[in-house]
């Protein structure tokens, strides 16, 4: 056993095997991704990476798996990998790019990674559908799963807000699984509800801060302006430093707003409108304020992916957590209004801007 010393979850131990993964190339290139992309800008310590968070992810999935007796190896090993198939800059770029995290995953286990854990006497593919929330994998990937507690603790730790406090030893403890389905007791409700209620001012308060929301606005310019010089698999070898060099070095206007991100000098937001707004025209835009078009970036704050689809078993019945709980039915019509279409440019003619959305 080799020991790691967590910040938020104290002594982490890992087998030969979870060591032999970790010290792979695919595992040590999440060193170089930060977790929270450029959340740093509003909170100077969210400097943590997704190495730490895969540790952490194992950690908890392994506490799941024991207490529900499942085997515990297999589901730590998917927990550890589950986040290997992420670009630089976390989600940032899954929009830019068209991949996802979850099927690159595909791609980087054909590397390396894979042979350590297919030389380990695993199966890789049945790593691969755990890591993806398949049958018991639900415990890495689902809607209340050893993923999200882990970020949504390490997060907050790292930020330094208190949203995201979660009694996770009460919610390990009223966690169940049957017919491959996750679900959690009733009695445990009250902790639930609270780390629904932490998710939802993380995302406000974090994800979804302004400054943050503009960054990542820049940020996706930036690399449009560079992608047609990258494929998925380069993507898939650089962290978050050595691809912002290289798109500086392939586009003037990528350097541009990469530069300006760099040094804090960022867009402001012109204008906020409802995610219900029409189509806003952007050439048409940057004509009528004499701008150049990626001086015009239209930002879609958009949760799809947030589900509040949680199994609760009330009186032997499963059902949506929404049945059974008010707070969960009104934190889900609270979150929405976070949802909405935002126009961002330099800050000298954010005035101008705004007058002509106004008009």
């Amino acid at each position: 056993m080799k020991t790691i010393r967590d910040p938020v979850h104290g002594d982490i131990n890992l087998s030969d095997v979870e060591k032999a993964v970790v010290d792979t190339q695919e595992m040590q290139r999440l060193r170089r991704i930060k977790q929270l992309s450029f959340c740093s800008l509003v909170y100077p310590g969210a400097n943590h990476t997704r190495f730490e968070h895969s540790l952490g992810t194992m950690h908890l999935a392994g506490r799941i798996a024991r207490k529900l007796g499942i085997e515990e190896a297999p589901i730590r090993l998917a927990g550890l990998i589950h986040d290997a198939g992420h670009l630089p800059f976390s989600h940032s770029l899954e929009e830019v790019f068209g991949v996802s995290h979850e099927d690159n995953l595909d791609l980087v286990l054909k590397g390396g990674l894979g042979d350590v854990i297919k030389d380990s006497g695993f199966d890789k593919n049945k790593i691969l559908k755990l890591a993806k929330g398949d049958g018991p994998g639900k415990i890495v990937a689902s809607q209340i799963d050893a993923d999200r507690m882990d970020y949504l603790l390490r997060d907050a730790h790292y930020t330094g807000v208190a949203y995201g406090v979660i009694d996770v030893d009460r919610i390990v403890n009223v966690i169940g699984f049957e017919n491959n389905q996750i679900f959690f007791n009733r009695k445990g409700l009250i902790a639930l509800e609270a780390l629904l209620i932490g998710r939802n001012q993380m995302y406000e308060a974090v994800y979804f801060h302004h400054t943050v929301r503009v960054a990542d606005a820049m940020l996706k310019e930036a690399m449009g302006q560079a992608a047609k010089n990258f494929t998925v698999k380069q993507l898939l070898s650089m962290g978050d430093e050595e691809l912002k060099i290289l798109a500086k070095s392939k586009s003037a206007v990528a350097k541009e707003l990469l530069d300006a991100l760099d040094n804090r000098r960022l867009y402001k937001i012109a204008a906020s409108l409802p995610a219900a707004a029409g189509r806003l025209d952007r050439d048409l835009l940057a004509r009528k304020a004499k701008l150049k078009q990626y001086q015009i970036l239209i930002s879609k704050v958009s949760l799809s992916r947030f589900d509040f689809s949680i199994p609760v078993k009330d009186d032997g019945v499963l059902r949506d957590i929404k049945e059974v709980s008010k707070t969960a039915r009104n934190l889900e019509d609270e979150i929405k209004r976070l949802e909405c279409v935002e126009v961002c440019v330099p800050r000298t003619v954010k005035e101008r801007v705004a007058e002509i959305l106004g008009s």
